[in-house]
């Protein structure tokens, strides 16, 4: 695993045993919504990322899935076209992302302003009561099924899990138009049309075409205010399969970066707009030997109300009593922290303390979250899962840490 001093990072996320916790105080992807949205003009409720430089009319955000912070600054060690585009940023420093580090849970917090404890969406897959089901929260479908958007072709809308107002909705109302670049493939799902409520929406089939035609966009001069963001998996994919530190993980990046800098570092100087690159969460890598299949062990299972939801490395359990407890810590206890639920909430975990019943129900009653490499799945019998290298979803710095990466075009 790779390890940071406070120093080298530019600020202290503050610790908690052998883990770190999100900086909601100012320095988290959540504070940076908030800093988009008073810069337009809107009062947001939470506090403002601590960010002195001036801001341009025209913003454009990119957030780079699974590009976590202790990645880009190693891949800069190796690969020459990162370091070179790092090099033209007036800023490069680490910030943190929101808790669970998860991609569901951290676009919802971006795209809506509001931290986990208010908008709900509390990991990959939840257990939420009131559909009697565990949700997955990307799919808008029982965590058990295939498929897309199951429940709302049960007549339940989206609305009903997802907040209901965008930070687009919020800039429209103050005359500031907004466009989103997604991929043609989650362009119509579910959690897109929730997120991007309000916004325009331009649909990219390849790295190439995205940066291409945000390139145009920028190079369309207007007075008025403009925001823009967009949205890259390459990086989380890659990742997954093959790894944080593999070829395979600096090939993407470096195509990336040599896109980021040929289209719009170089061919947008003088558009007169900010530029920031971010990302959702890092990966952790998990050795072999160290992914646990949770499906097969009948003595915790027959100690769960439910199955584990969450993620593979930040896992919610539904304990039956306290005899389960004490399976959960001989179980976990060796490579993980595990919370009571109050705990978590206590820590600050979720943003705020102030828990809606709705949302505190989805926490279950413990939390586990590793601090070592090791990673526990659940695996539903209609799924087939093979173990994936790079995990996230934890509080360790590789997944917490991510980039706050701004130029000036």
């Amino acid at each position: 695993m790779l390890f940071m001093s406070d120093s080298e990072m530019g600020f202290e996320p503050k610790k908690f045993g052998e883990l770190y916790l999100p900086s909601y105080d100012g320095r988290s992807i959540l504070n940076l919504t908030s800093l988009i949205l008073t810069h337009y003009g809107s009062k947001s409720a939470t506090m403002a990322l601590n960010f002195s430089k001036e801001l341009q009319n025209t913003m454009v955000v990119i957030i780079v899935d699974g590009l976590g912070y202790l990645q880009l600054k190693e891949a800069r060690k190796r690969l020459s076209i990162v370091d070179a585009a790092l090099s033209k940023a007036q800023t490069f420093e680490a910030m943190t992302t929101v808790f669970p580090s998860t991609t569901s849970t951290v676009l919802t917090s971006f795209n809506t302003g509001l931290p986990p404890a208010q908008h709900g969406i509390i990991g990959f897959s939840m257990f939420v009561k009131e559909l009697g089901a565990v949700v997955n929260t990307i799919t808008f479908s029982p965590a058990s099924e295939k498929g897309e958007g199951a429940f709302e072709s049960s007549g339940l809308q989206a609305s009903y899990l997802y907040p209901q107002k965008t930070i687009y909705q919020e800039l429209s109302s103050l005359g500031v138009k907004s466009k989103v670049f997604t991929p043609n493939y989650l362009a119509n799902t579910v959690l897109s049309r929730a997120l991007y409520n309000g916004a325009e929406k331009f649909k990219f089939s390849q790295l190439s075409d995205m940066f291409v035609n945000i390139r145009k966009e920028l190079l369309q001069k207007t007075s008025e205010p403009r925001f823009i963001t967009a949205y890259w998996s390459g990086v989380d994919t890659i990742s997954h399969k093959y790894g944080p530190m593999s070829d395979e993980h600096d090939a993407e990046i470096s195509a990336f970066f040599f896109m980021l800098f040929s289209q719009l570092v170089e061919k947008c100087a003088g558009a007169g707009a900010t530029l920031i690159v971010t990302a959702d969460h890092g990966h952790v890598n998990i050795p072999e030997g160290c992914f646990h299949d949770l499906s097969s062990d009948y003595e915790l299972l027959s100690n769960l109300a439910i199955p584990p939801t969450g993620d593979s490395r930040a896992l919610f359990l539904f304990p039956k009593n306290e005899h389960s407890n004490e399976v959960i810590q001989k179980r976990f206890s060796e490579t993980s922290v595990i919370l009571d639920k109050k705990e978590a909430i206590e820590l600050g975990l979720f943003g705020v303390k102030e828990l809606s019943p709705s949302v505190s129900s989805r926490l279950g009653d413990k939390l586990v979250l590793p601090f070592k490499q090791h990673s526990y799945v659940y695996r539903y019998p209609t799924f087939e899962y093979k173990p994936m290298i790079g995990n996230h979803g934890g509080l360790s710095q590789e997944e917490l840490l991510i980039p706050l990466l701004v130029y000036e075009l």
